[in-house]
């Protein structure tokens, strides 16, 4: 039964956020977030990025948590750069240990990632991968609509979301939930 719950409200947030306006993806400077550590506002300067916003008045796709394991803090960030944009995981904050665990060609995607517990994940886990992947810390939702743009709107598009875990340094994907 709780399975079944889970899996409704899944649903349910999934189906919110890709029903959301398709509204213009705006770009944000590093330095747009003062919580992010300062040598990593650099780092992301250097790099190039700007961080990509879905929403007018909430700044978004720069997150803080115990991603890589359970007691070490790090950060997640969207990075768009003129060519693509990446998913750049940062160990204890450190922008020499930062890593792109995804990468997509801009242009025809809106992504945005949030923090999600270890309960959550294995709950995930349970309805989605059925692995026997020890869960001990938080993971990264991700979540994608793909589709092309004309004058009128979003057409020709389908929603992806996932939840991605770090297991002994290996980033894996704890199942994907696809819809249109």
């Amino acid at each position: 039964m709780r399975d079944v719950v889970l899996l409704a409200g899944l649903l349910l947030f999934f189906m919110a956020w890709a029903g959301r306006s398709d509204a213009k993806i705006r770009l944000l400077p590093p330095s747009a977030f003062p919580e992010l550590p300062a040598n990593l506002v650099d780092e992301l300067k250097h790099r190039g990025c700007q961080i990509p916003q879905l929403e007018k008045h909430k700044r978004s796709n720069a997150i803080q948590g115990e991603f890589l394991k359970s007691g070490q803090a790090g950060w997640a960030v969207l990075c768009t750069t003129k060519k693509d944009t990446s998913l750049l995981v940062f160990q204890n904050g450190s922008a020499q240990q930062g890593v792109a665990i995804e990468t997509r060609p801009n242009g025809f995607s809106e992504w945005s990632i949030e923090s999600i517990d270890a309960p959550f994940l294995i709950q995930w886990q349970a309805v989605f991968d059925k692995t026997s992947v020890p869960v001990d810390h938080q993971g990264i939702q991700s979540y994608i609509r793909f589709g092309d743009w004309n004058s009128s709107g979003l057409y020709g598009h389908s929603d992806e979301g996932t939840a991605l875990y770090c297991d002994r340094g290996q980033w894996i994907k704890l199942g994907t939930l696809i819809g249109n």
